[in-house]
């Protein structure tokens, strides 16, 4: 009887471990889009997001950045990111792909768990910015790569959180 159960036991935990690494095998990246209008003209939402100092005040987590490489917002400069999630710190390293001055920016986010491509453009909408942020994650192995899967919801939330963070801020509200 025993053997039984712990027979049972063995193969519930095997189905487990299949039914979570699955995805992780077989999806391609985690991708996510959002949107939000920042009711203020384009050029002063470009100031607000090209503000590094103020970045704590509307990303979740943020401590602090710095440059390592290159020249500050330009192509190919590379910062060390320091985020806070539960007591632990998390380093990134950013690398600035596109740097479209008063429209937008793209870099690419990588440390050993993860690297991300995340594309932000600003629309102008006369009196008001349409911000348009563009993420495609990828985990650096297969555990990695099946949690984002299962996390997926969570990630995009933490987006959108992050994103009308940043309107409230950018708004001066």
């Amino acid at each position: 009887m025993i053997k039984k159960i712990l027979l049972g036991l063995v193969l519930l935990f095997v189905l487990a471990v299949i039914a979570f690494f699955t995805p992780g095998v077989f999806s391609g990246d985690l991708e996510n889009e959002t949107r939000v209008v920042v009711e203020k003209p384009r050029q002063d939402v470009w100031e607000k997001f090209r503000d590094e100092s103020k970045m704590g005040e509307w990303l979740e987590g943020f401590k602090s950045i710095k440059i390592i490489e290159g020249e500050p917002q330009t192509v190919g400069s590379k910062h060390r990111i320091t985020f806070e999630n539960d007591g632990q710190e998390i380093e990134m390293i950013q690398t600035m792909t596109k740097f479209d001055k008063g429209e937008g920016f793209a870099f690419n986010l990588a440390n050993d768990v993860m690297y991300s491509d995340i594309d932000v453009r600003l629309v102008d909408k006369g009196l008001v910015t349409e911000v348009i942020q563009k993420e495609k994650y990828h985990g650096q192995n297969v555990f990695w790569h099946s949690l984002f899967y299962w996390l997926k919801s969570t990630m995009a939330e933490n987006s959108l959180r992050n994103m009308n963070s940043f309107k409230k801020y950018a708004e001066g509200a």
